[in-house]
């Protein structure tokens, strides 16, 4: 009875962590930005935050929001959506300003508390991504957009016991994966659709170019899990839809990029994209779609994951090779893997709290002479933040936009060290190069015209 009473005392309960304020407030809540001291009480945790930081003496801002999800998938509060979708209306609508709207989805042993080192993180990443917005306006004189942080919440961690967490691996796969079939979905797809009004489409499923309201999500281990399950659907139709003319249209993302960092998933849930992608051909236009990143030392992927897969060894998989898909993560399988990310020895490293808006001016105009390479046949391609190599995809697709990449243990050493200053680098200069900066195609008269879709 005692060790019963001990281990229910331990568990983290299914709970929101982010109280919907009153839309109607004049003001919005104020959050801290990591780092800043707190000087009168604790703070409050909200849905919604207009957060500050100081940069050359004058004070920025971005906006975070939060919806939380419980573990039958369901919203938490449903209001925190409302909100927050009501509260970026009025952003885009009175302000006049277009968005750049990053959404990231936490992995097993977090949640949505103001203590957790991954909200912590995110405000650093979006405190960066406003300086890039603000650096783009001085060289290309655009105008810089609100940066926008959604960050999905759900009962990641349900032990708080240090050993004893590590089992419940199967429930917080199963949480994930309800939470990416079912509210996720829905929010995400709300959320494209409002980028679509933003930038006055009559569809969403168009790329949006740097003057435009933006749409980038990024999930981490479970939270992986969750935006693929949540997204791979749709992914399918985008890259299967064929003109009148029987020439393939240009392949789309679900907003305009998908970034999975050491994702908790099998291959085998993979394996229909994968086959779906290589059933086609590509124009040499063609953006990423998607970037999978697995580091070479991530052994909860690596071992602990095909342990916990154990028990579908009395499943049939009768094909060559598809018991390894079933056993392993997508991204230590060489099968689907298209690229390497390779450390720079000569990298300075730098905390990057301390970047300061000339530093983040020089790599951005350093980004500006790179190519567009990540889905080209071409050797590497070089960021501040490593050497992304083409390994060549495996079935031969030139121009294959749906990217596998294995990181160096110097770019990010195992599970959770998806922070540091060298892969929070590749991840800006990346999604700058790759997503944020090309002009979108107005029509498809760039499709090779040997692109036939039905031949």
């Amino acid at each position: 009875m005692f060790g019963l009473t001990f281990l229910f005392s331990s568990c983290v309960s299914d709970k929101s962590y982010r109280p919907v304020t009153d839309a109607s407030l004049p003001k919005e809540e104020r959050c801290l930005y990591p780092g800043e001291v707190q000087q009168s009480g604790e703070v409050q945790q909200s849905n919604f935050e207009v957060c500050t930081y100081k940069d050359d003496g004058k004070e920025y801002e971005y906006v975070v929001g939060y919806v939380e999800f419980d573990d039958q998938g369901w919203f938490q509060d449903v209001r925190q959506k409302d909100n927050l979708l009501h509260r970026l209306r009025k952003y885009h609508e009175q302000k006049n300003e277009e968005l750049l709207i990053v959404v990231f989805a936490h992995g097993w042993k977090h949640n949505a508390d103001q203590n957790d080192d991954n909200v912590k993180h995110f405000h650093m990443l979006l405190k960066d991504l406003d300086m890039n917005e603000r650096v783009a306006k001085s060289i290309d004189g655009r105008k810089s957009r609100k940066v926008v942080g959604v960050y999905l919440g759900w009962r990641g961690a349900s032990l708080s016991l240090p050993i004893l967490e590590n089992l419940t691996f199967w429930t917080r796969k199963n949480a994930a994966e309800r939470v990416g079939d079912r509210s996720a979905k829905q929010l995400l797809m709300e959320l494209n659709q409002f980028r679509s009004y933003c930038n006055n489409w009559d569809s969403s499923d168009r790329l949006a170019g740097p003057d435009q309201t933006q749409l980038v999500l990024i999930g981490h281990s479970f939270g992986g899990l969750i935006m693929y399950h949540a997204l791979h659907s749709e992914l399918m139709g985008r890259a299967l839809q064929i003109r009148p003319d029987r020439h393939y249209r240009m392949a789309k993302s679900f907003g305009d990029f998908i970034l999975l960092v050491n994702p908790a998933f099998e291959g085998a849930a993979y394996e229909p994209l994968w086959q779906v992608g290589n059933t086609r051909c590509y124009s040499e236009k063609q953006r990423p779609i998607l970037a999978i990143v697995t580091s070479e030392t991530d052994y909860a992927t690596k071992y602990a994951f095909p342990l916990g897969r154990f028990y579908t060894l009395t499943q049939s998989a009768p094909h060559p090779g598809e018991r390894e898909t079933v056993f392993k993560t997508v991204g230590h399988l060489g099968r689907y893997q298209t690229h390497r990310l390779l450390s720079k020895e000569t990298q300075v490293e730098s905390k990057h709290h301390e970047r300061q808006f000339e530093a983040a001016q020089k790599r951005v105009a350093n980004l500006k002479v790179q190519p567009h390479v990540s889905t080209r046949q071409l050797p590497q391609a070089e960021f501040y933040g490593g050497t992304l190599e083409w390994l060549g995809n495996p079935q031969g697709r030139d121009h294959f936009p749906y990217l596998v990449i294995t990181a160096d243990k110097k770019i990010i050493d195992g599970h959770g060290d998806i922070w540091n200053a060298k892969f929070r680098d590749f991840m800006l200069d990346f999604v700058t190069k790759q997503v944020i900066e090309p002009v979108p195609d107005k029509d498809e008269s760039n499709i090779d015209n040997k692109c036939l879709a039905l031949e």
